[in-house]
């Protein structure tokens, strides 16, 4: 999308430079509306190229509602608005997660920091595997016995727990901590 924009506003701009070339020596007016005209093309290239460039900032974010029975990777963020949530879903990514509902029979494989509202639920039926970094940082609103997290290869199980902040100390044990 963006290099046909910007091969087109090459040939404009080529058509322009021959209409200058042809009207130079005859009409100072004339020169004066085609400056303008680049004028006008230039502010069109920089509002294209900053859009380009947001564009560039949000490849490889992920933005959903829900999702369920799914398999998500992202290069980037992936965030969960709903109460929804995450059910019977793999997702893997370079940056964070955060999830604005449940998450339930899921696997979260991230490199920075996850943010779950509530993660796995009463009894045993409900797998929820979470799996960051040395350096992530773990926010559970709400969490349910038996749910599984790792740092690398630390592991922990959490217990039931509310409002909960996990994450290692410089000796690699995991810290509980009520936010």
């Amino acid at each position: 999308r963006s290099s046909n924009v910007l091969q087109n506003l090459l040939e404009y701009l080529k058509s322009l430079v021959k209409t200058l070339n042809n009207i130079l020596d005859y009409d100072i007016i004339g020169l004066i509306k085609h400056l303008n005209s680049l004028k006008e093309i230039y502010e069109k290239i920089l509002f294209i190229s900053r859009i380009l460039a947001e564009e560039h900032e949000n490849k490889g974010r992920i933005l959903a509602k829900w999702v369920h029975d799914s398999k998500i990777y992202a290069m980037k963020d992936v965030i969960i608005t709903s109460e929804a949530g995450c059910y019977n879903t793999k997702i893997s990514t370079n940056g964070s997660v955060s999830i604005n509902g449940k998450v339930k029979m899921s696997t979260i494989e991230f490199d920075k920091n996850i943010f779950v509202k509530e993660a796995g639920s009463h009894g045993v039926g409900s797998y929820v595997l979470l799996k960051g970094s040395k350096n992530s940082i773990v926010k559970i609103l709400y969490g349910y016995e038996g749910v599984e997290l790792y740092f690398d290869k630390i592991g922990y199980k959490l217990k039931n727990g509310e409002k909960i902040k996990l994450y290692l100390d410089k000796d690699e044990k995991v810290v509980e901590d009520i936010i």
